[in-house]
Formats: structure tokens, C-alpha cells, sequence
């Protein structure tokens, strides 16, 4: 019922951002698919979509043994959980952004605006090619990542304690 459309060609020559077009009307009556009221003209809309699903988190009824607080920043909505108890956990934050997946194909785009946006209406439908399948293949133990954390190690052997998690992440 979708295709993909390569923005890179189009008139807003915007490359590694895509279109989710929907076609195939004449054979799928509109209100076929449960995407359909996220349409904007013939294009799924990534913001449709994430405003779809804050308020969703939003309705809620939260647990009152923690402080859940949603919130949307930049393309995702995100949760913030802090524990009611002194002794708590402190805060953690769950990020979701909405995402579209071909695992046949092996690609993703993501519901992440074009840095124009606020330039031309037609970059509010693009979605975002995303690679993190293609970075983590390349990332394997034995292959960029282990080189990588080596050559942060021998650089940072005296602030050890200063690597968190996040900060490997990114390396």
C-alpha cells in the first residue's frame, strides 16, 4: 500500500531523506490501512505520527509509585521516570521515535525532520534514512568497535573513571 520516493531527485533535493507515498488507491479505498489517518495529501507524515503516539503516552494512567512525565523532544517522544521513593533509582529516560522498517530489504527511516523544515512545508512528510543496522554490522566486536575502545583506552588510560557508557556509545 506505500512506496518509498528518494527526496535527493525531487525538487527539494533533500538526499538521505525519503517520502512514504501511499498508493494503489484505486484498488485500496482510503481508510484501508490504520496509517491511513496519518496521511498528509498521498504521504504518511512523520509528525502525525509522533504527535499520535505523545498523546497516547500522554492518556496514560500512570502508576503513582513513580513520577512519569512524557514530553516530546525533537523527533521523539520521550519518557521521563523518576522513582516517588528517596531511595529510588533516580531518572531514566525512555526515547521512542517512530520508525519504519524493511527487514528484507535492510533498511529504516526514521520520523526525523529535515534541518529545513521550517523553510517549505513539503519537508514536514520526510523521514530520514537510518543506518544503525548497517553501523552496528560495521561496529562487530572484531571490527571497528574493538579499535576504536583500544585506541580511547590508550588515550584516556589516566580518566578511566571519566568513560560512561553514553561516552563509548558514541566512539
Amino acid at each position: 500500500l506505500y512506496e518509498l520516493v528518494d527526496a535527493g531527485p525531487t525538487l527539494l533535493s533533500a538526499h538521505g531523506y525519503h517520502f512514504v507515498k501511499r498508493v494503489n488507491m484505486e484498488f485500496f479505498s482510503p481508510g484501508t490501512s490504520s496509517y491511513d489517518k496519518f496521511l498528509v495529501g498521498d504521504y504518511l507524515s512523520p509528525t502525525k505520527i509522533t504527535e499520535m503516539f505523545f498523546n497516547l503516552v500522554n492518556r496514560i494512567n500512570w502508576s503513582s509509585q513513580y513520577s512519569i512525565r512524557p514530553d516530546v523532544i525533537g523527533p521523539a517522544v520521550r519518557l521521563s521516570v523518576q522513582s516517588r521513593d528517596p531511595q529510588g533509582f533516580g531518572t531514566i529516560n525512555i526515547h521512542f521515535i517512530p520508525a519504519i522498517i524493511d527487514y528484507k530489504d535492510e533498511w529504516m527511516l526514521i520520523a526525523r525532520p529535515h534541518p529545513s523544515v521550517h523553510l517549505h512545508q513539503g519537508y514536514a512528510n520526510l523521514w530520514e534514512e537510518c543506518f544503525i543496522e548497517q553501523d552496528i554490522k560495521t561496529l562487530s566486536p572484531d571490527g571497528c568497535l574493538l579499535t576504536c575502545l583500544k585506541i580511547v583506552k590508550a588515550i584516556c588510560r589516566d580518566q578511566a573513571p571519566l568513560l560512561t557508557p553514553d561516552i563509548l556509545k558514541t566512539v
